[in-house]
């Protein structure tokens, strides 16, 4: 075998389906039945992924007398390995074909071009460019992609049930492929190129609103106000015939807007409202007041989110570009921002000075700045005199807000005050010291003023995390973390962590998700801003069985917060969850490229190949998840042990998966872990024993662990549905 010579394989499900050896079409008698086509086409939609011979039986002949039609299976096999290896002597010696236990796969290490393939490859280096801010750069790799897309997926197979749904999300990325590609062209200034990418997207789907409203804006743009009115006018008739609706408000107010003249801002470039508060820069002495002017950053974002008009970015995201060293043009590209602030403090013994601007992404004009001296305990009238003078300018330039913007519940004592922004700049880490610190810093800000509610709702989402990771005596420490949040909540009924840190509990220790999504609401509601509980919001409508709603929180987070790694690497799980693998692993690369160390990431990035059935990718993630895990601070190395366990037992590794279940059992680990290994085992009677003693233990694990792809084979069991039953949430 190793010394046979293998012909280059060409093989294009793009259009016109066609496979080629050394550049020759592969002749119509070298597949003898038709179904060997087929056999292909379905084998390479899942490559790399094992097919059993039950579900190819399906696929081809329909499921009526599977065993009287596994003898066909085997000839079609056998035809197309021969019409593909022309040499082959023997089956087993196939380069693509492969026989693995009950079934078959087109494996994902012979060397082939697949133009799907490839069409994902360039679409991936064009967001990569994109994304560094290099738009010509992926333009290029766009087209590239554009070019392979000779038509839909297997567009001679278009009734075929095996075909449709990756003909439709192959269709939906080229669309996308499509849209970005007209951004790039905008941000390049070739405004006749971004129109006839908007057009060839119309050409597929005329009732695309987004995209109708996309070239009604670069008509006005390009000075053709008549053809932005005829595009409204072809996607209104689009929209009745096909949808049966009306354009919509936003559709309609912009033909409005562009007839009467009142868009004035260059359309398609970055929106001037979406904003970027950029970390301002300590000149203090003293390192340790890094807490003050991170704390300025913050409260300033704070109070231009209130500004309705405005779309501002979260903290933390703008805290990755902390001397950075990155250009105002850089980071509004990858922000997706058109204004940004930035400033400095300097402080000597209690006087600060502080300095802000208001920057122009597009042109780099600076358009506001202002210089303010004050004492320390007048903190709080420089961060309203700041946001409100950049407030104003943008109002003056963009929009209309309607007054100020509301002012946060804080405490009147300025080293209570101080405090409280020690203790939220060290929340953010999630390392033990850290949160040590942020409790302490917050106890001594309410021992000064012990009315001082966002104080006390950081000081019980403090604990809360203390006693999650383990740094507290759980039971009593969670107890502590619910009396401050009602207290916290007692004050100041607008305290968004008091929610979500009540939620929290409601959820991992009451096992109660519906309770927990009410108080989750709560907090989005009170802080639309604040990420974490949007997240956390998110993770809680997991468990209740709605991942297309957790999705779509996900992308609001995103939206807020780009480069919030948790957002990131939890909408990959939410897309994995919805059993969309695909689209999982590519948002968890995503995730990836923002924080390698995180175990969980390679987790959910383990778990997708495995549901794949592609073994050894899922194996060198899981790897990587165990060795994250033992340089981690966080000493919790049961789970990524046993996924790994299950890897390599899958791979033919016998009896390492029921050592890793004993072992669990031996440590007296978690029962909602131990059921989720003795399901993987096969061995369901015990697992459901062991769950009902999660139950019965409130293990904080067992609602994450319900939704799991994995166990999907044991969610038809009756037992599976009482436990759901006994949460109150229904079936996912």
């Amino acid at each position: 075998m190793g010394g046979r010579n293998v012909p280059s394989l060409t093989i294009r499900l793009l259009g016109q389906f066609e496979v080629l050896i050394g550049g020759e079409l592969v002749p119509v008698s070298a597949w003898g039945r038709r179904k060997t086509k087929t056999l292909l086409k379905i084998l390479l939609i899942r490559r790399g992924r094992v097919s059993s011979q039950d579900q190819l039986i399906e696929s081809l002949y329909g499921g009526n007398e599977p065993q009287k039609k596994l003898g066909n299976l085997r000839g079609r096999i056998s035809q197309l390995r021969h019409a593909l290896e022309p040499d082959l002597d023997r089956g087993s010696d196939s380069q693509y074909i492969l026989h693995l236990g009950d079934g078959y796969c087109f494996s994902s290490r012979a060397s082939v071009w697949l133009d799907v393939e490839a069409f994902r490859s360039h679409i991936a280096d064009a967001e990569q460019a994109h994304e560094s801010g290099q738009p010509r750069v992926a333009a290029d790799s766009y087209e590239e992609a554009l070019a392979l897309y000779r038509g839909d997926f297997l567009e001679t197979d278009p009734y075929e049930e095996w075909s449709l749904a990756p003909r439709e999300r192959l269709r939906e990325e080229h669309l996308a492929a499509l849209s970005e590609l007209s951004s790039c062209y905008v941000e390049l200034g070739d405004y006749r190129k971004a129109i006839a990418c908007c057009k060839r997207i119309l050409d597929v789907q005329p009732a695309r609103e987004s995209t109708i409203r996309r070239l009604m804006q670069l008509h006005h743009l390009a000075g053709e106000d008549s053809l932005a009115t005829e595009t409204f006018e072809q996607g209104k008739q689009a929209l009745k015939e096909r949808l049966n609706v009306d354009p919509s408000a936003e559709t309609s107010a912009l033909l409005k807007d562009i007839q009467e003249g009142r868009i004035e801002r260059r359309i398609g470039l970055p929106d001037p409202l979406r904003v970027a508060v950029l970390p301002f820069v300590n000149l203090c002495p003293d390192p340790e007041d890094e807490y003050l002017v991170d704390g300025m950053t913050e409260e300033l974002i704070y109070a231009l989110a209130k500004v309705r008009e405005l779309k501002v970015i979260a903290q933390t995201s703008v805290l990755a570009y902390k001397n950075s060293g990155k250009s105002v043009s850089q980071i509004g590209r990858e922000l997706s921002v058109g204004t940004i602030v930035e400033g400095s403090v300097r402080r000597a013994d209690n006087d600060l000075r502080i300095t802000a601007q208001l920057i122009d992404v597009t042109s780099g004009e600076h358009l506001w700045a202002g210089a303010y001296d004050r004492e320390l305990g007048d903190v709080f009238a420089v961060q309203r005199e700041i946001s409100g003078e950049v407030a104003w300018h943008l109002r003056q330039r963009l929009a209309q807000a309607e007054g100020p913007p509301p002012e946060p519940r804080y405490t009147g004592d300025p080293e209570a005050y101080r405090l409280f922004l020690e203790g939220r700049y060290f929340l953010k880490k999630r390392y033990e010291d850290a949160l040590q610190k942020a409790h302490e810093a917050f106890e001594r800000a309410l021992a000064i003023d012990e009315s001082f509610g966002l104080a006390r709702a950081g000081l019980s989402l403090a604990v809360w995390l203390l006693a999650r990771f383990g740094f507290l005596p759980f039971e009593e420490a969670v107890a502590r973390a619910e009396l401050e949040a009602k207290m916290a909540l007692a004050i100041d009924d607008r305290a968004g962590d008091a929610y979500a840190t009540l939620a929290a509990i409601q959820s991992s220790i009451h096992l109660d998700p519906r309770s927990a999504a009410v108080l989750y609401d709560r907090a989005v509601e009170v802080e639309p801003r604040n990420v974490e509980a949007r997240g956390r919001r998110a993770i809680n409508l997991i468990f209740l069985g709605q991942p297309d709603a957790a999705i779509q929180s996900f992308r609001q987070a995103l939206d807020i917060d780009p480069l919030s790694t948790l957002a990131n690497r939890n909408l990959g799980y939410a897309l994995y969850v919805a059993h969309r693998y695909d689209e999982a692993l590519t948002q968890l690369s995503k995730a990836e490229r923002l924080e390698r160390h995180d175990w969980s990431l390679h987790q959910c990035i383990g778990s997708a190949y495995l549901c794949m059935f592609q073994y050894e990718k899922a194996l060198g993630a899981f790897e990587q998840g165990v060795q994250v895990v033992q340089g981690s601070p966080f000493k919790n190395p049961e789970l990524p042990d046993l996924l790994l366990a299950y890897a390599r037992e899958l791979m033919g590794h016998k009896a390492v998966l029921r050592q890793a279940v004993e072992l669990l059992t031996a440590k007296n680990a978690s029962p909602a872990l131990v059921a989720f290994g003795s399901f993987l085992l096969g061995d369901i009677d015990a697992g459901f024993k062991w769950l009902e003693r999660a139950r019965k233990k409130r293990d904080g694990w067992y609602l994450p662990f319900l939704r799991e792809p994995m166990l999907d084979p044991i969610k038809s069991d009756p037992r599976y549905h009482s436990h759901l039953a006994n949460l109150g949430i229904a079936p996912q």
